[in-house]
């Protein structure tokens, strides 16, 4: 489970959640409104 940025909320870090995963890091994932957010993972800039 991450916390969305920008106000997105809790999305829990399922198949049907993430959109994409970026090779540089990121990740879009939807939350339960629908709306996509970007994310990015830390542990690819560590």
């Amino acid at each position: 489970m991450i916390d969305a940025p920008g106000g997105g909320g809790k999305v829990p870090l399922q198949a049907n959640n993430i959109v994409t995963y970026g090779e540089d890091g990121t990740v879009e994932i939807r939350n339960w409104e629908g709306q996509i957010y970007t994310y990015l993972d830390p542990s690819d800039h560590g």
